[in-house]
This record gives structure tokens, sequence and C-alpha cells, in this order.
């Protein structure tokens, strides 16, 4: 109940997501918090461990990056003091992986940081390719603020027409099949590209590539929440 109920309607982009968790609750979290009328801040995060103590965690994230970005208006500022709170609060070992940036509609830029995440693939249909990007970052919680900011990496991107951003959580890559194969980045990476065509929207790109993982999958058991 606590992911987003109502996704974000923008004018020149369509902006779908799904979480479907492992167990009853889970720790994978992604979210879509308006700043101002052209900047949206897009989150995807995966809290270490699973279940109550997991889905804990990611509801303290949660209003953490509620309240912060009512305050800070930068994709660093906003990440940052996220972790400096995470940091003081977290129990020990706990960690959690994050993207996150400001998609701005009236620049048509993505601006993130990958902090620890899994990376962000940028696909796009003619030519049919996929760039993968991997700025560096710790997870929050993992390293005391000051060397947390340090470390922090920020990208930018410049969103054309035809083009789809691609973010996931763990559980999508490394889903296994009965025969305990695992699905794996390249693989995933690939079913992306398929399915990007200028004929489908976002909404059936998403659609299509968890279908195509589910069908990979099979009849195994689900062993990571999928977001």
């Amino acid at each position: 109940g606590l992911l987003p109920s109502d996704l974000p309607q923008l004018d020149t982009l369509s902006v779908p997501g799904i979480c479907v968790p492992a167990h009853q609750v889970g720790g994978d979290y992604y979210d879509f918090i308006p700043l101002d009328k052209d900047r949206t801040l897009v989150v995807i995060a995966d809290v270490s461990g699973k279940g109550i103590k997991a889905a804990f965690y990611m509801t303290l994230l949660k209003g953490y990056l509620q309240s912060v970005s009512e305050q800070q208006t930068s994709t660093s500022a906003i990440i940052k003091t996220a972790n400096r709170l995470f940091y003081e609060n977290r129990a020990r070992g706990t960690f959690i992986t994050l993207l996150a940036g400001i998609l701005d509609t009236a620049s048509d830029t993505f601006e993130f940081a990958r902090a620890g995440h899994d990376p962000l693939f940028l696909v796009q249909s003619q030519p049919s390719e996929c760039q993968k990007f991997t700025p560096r970052g710790f997870p929050l919680g993992m390293a005391k603020p000051d060397i947390f900011d340090k470390h922090l990496e920020i990208a930018r991107i410049s969103l054309q027409k035809n083009q789809a951003i691609v973010l996931s959580t763990d559980g999508y890559p490394e889903s296994r099949n009965t025969t305990n194969r695992q699905l794996g980045e390249e693989k995933l990476k690939q079913i992306a590209i398929k399915h990007h065509t200028p004929e489908i929207g976002a909404h059936e790109l998403l659609s299509a590539i968890h279908r195509e993982v589910a069908a990979f999958v099979g009849k195994a058991s689900q062993h990571d929440d999928m977001t």
C-alpha cells in the first residue's frame, strides 16, 4: 500500500512501474515524488534482506525521501541527506541499494545517481541498441556520510523520442528457472532491446519484459522481490 497508487501523468513521457514481492511484504521500493510542475523525483530501491524487517526500512526510506525532497532541490543533495538520516538510524549491517534522479520534462533530462544499485539501461529502437549506465556510489547505510558523499557520482541523460529508460531491482536479472539457471543482466538487456519498438508504449514494454522473464522462470519459485 505504500507503493504509488497513481502513476505520473506527463505530457511527453509515459512512466509505468511494477513490484512483485517474493513474500507477503518485501523490501523493494519505487516511487514518483513531484518536486514542481516540471520535475519529478524517480526512485527505485532494494533493502537488504526480505520480509517485515526489509519492509520497515523501505517505509523509513520513503519517509526520508518525501521529507528531504521538500527541502532539497538537487539529486545530489536529496540522496546525500537521505543517506545521512538512514546511516544514523539503521541497524548495523542493514543497507539499501538505490537509484534515484530528477526527471525534468522542461529540459527532457534525467539526472540521477546510483547508490550501489543495478545499472540503468537506456534503450532506443532506431537503431536497436542499449546503453548501460553505472555511475559509482555506495549503498545507503554502508559508508559514513563523508565517504558516501565523496564517492557519489551524478550522471545526466538527455532524452530523445523513441527512447526508454529501464530500471530494475536485482530480482529480475537474478531470476532462476527450474534448472537453477540465472537469467542474467545481459539477457535482461536483450529482452528490453527486443521489445522496444516505435509502435509500443512504455506500459506495453514493461508488460513484455515481465512476461518474458516470467516465461523464463516457469514453475520455479520466486526467490526475490522483483521491481
